[in-house]
């Protein structure tokens, strides 16, 4: 949520809730001190015209409707500023893709695959706070799905990996704007502040049951661990989840190749020696044996989105 910088993700306090049965069942919740009054919010968006985002000076609410009728909530209090009008912008852009992704979907289906939907747009939110990130998301997932074919996962997990890796970077919707944007390198107590978006994210995809909610917290919380154990939370080996340990793959392999305000874009030669080359060190050793064999397939998917 933007800031002046000094916005603290404990300030916030977050929730949303689906609707089941013609009632709000909360499905995540974040510092909440007060039960949220979801009827509330639904009221005051009807009183508006049945308006889908409502924006108060410390306070977010976002309404996705399925057949005329809110499905899902979600709610932020104890926000500093007032968002900025290209804040305001862009969460107006991303509600019109979560709802065509939830109007796809029928009331009758079940609940997990409208959590899928909506937990990866909100994911697709916070990458747009990153102006010069692209289309990260989308390319490490396909480049996900590519590793777990290759390392012989069956469709259905291959899906689910490949899917939950989306929102990786959840976490950083509770990291200041200030942050997020700054051009350039973080100081020593920013970078903290940064690590801190793995706890967040985990909090966010933990709440629920399903199988991509499980390997979507698992994922958030460990995708910048390291093999050697001086990642951000200090696994090791075999400690860290095969889903994050294929992740972070992914993930450093798609930043090396992509141009940043403070770094220029890595050769693909580069970048895969680089995989190589830490291999114990940052990855699994077997997942870049696993790499080796189908790097230039990964290689072919961020040309093609180039």
């Amino acid at each position: 949520v933007e800031g002046d910088g000094k916005q603290s993700p404990d300030d916030l306090h977050i929730s949303m809730a689906f609707i089941r049965n013609g009632e709000y069942g909360e499905i995540y919740t974040e510092n909440q001190i007060e039960p949220c009054s979801y009827q509330l919010i639904v009221n005051r968006a009807q009183n508006l015209g049945d308006k889908p985002v409502l924006i108060g000076e410390h306070t977010l609410d976002m309404l996705f409707y399925l057949g005329g009728t809110p499905a899902c909530i979600l709610h932020i209090d104890g926000i500093n500023n007032r968002p900025s009008s290209n804040l305001q912008n862009t969460l107006k852009n991303s509600y019109v893709s979560i709802s065509s992704a939830l109007n796809s979907l029928e009331l009758k289906e079940d609940i997990v695959e409208l959590q899928e939907n909506v937990f990866i747009n909100l994911a697709e939110i916070a990458e747009q706070k990153q102006a010069d990130i692209g289309a990260h998301l989308h390319i490490v997932s396909e480049m996900v799905k590519v590793i777990c074919e290759q390392l012989g996962m069956s469709e259905h997990e291959t899906h689910i990996v490949s899917m939950a890796s989306m929102v990786h970077d959840i976490g950083k919707l509770a990291i200041p704007e200030g942050i997020i944007s700054k051009k350039g390198k973080l100081t020593d107590d920013e970078f903290a502040i940064m690590q801190d978006h793995v706890i967040y994210g985990y909090n966010m995809m933990s709440k629920s049951p399903g199988e991509f909610m499980s390997a979507a917290a698992i994922i958030a919380q460990q995708h910048h661990e390291k093999y050697d154990g001086t990642g951000y939370i200090g696994l090791a080996g075999e400690q860290i989840h095969i889903y994050a340990r294929i992740v972070a793959i992914a993930d450093v392999l798609d930043a090396l190749l992509s141009e940043r305000s403070y770094k220029r874009a890595w050769t693909a030669e580069h970048a895969c020696q680089y995989i190589d080359d830490n291999s114990g060190v940052h990855f699994d050793p077997k997942l870049v044996e696993t790499f080796d064999k189908c790097k230039h397939k990964l290689i072919s998917i961020k040309k093609l989105y180039s």
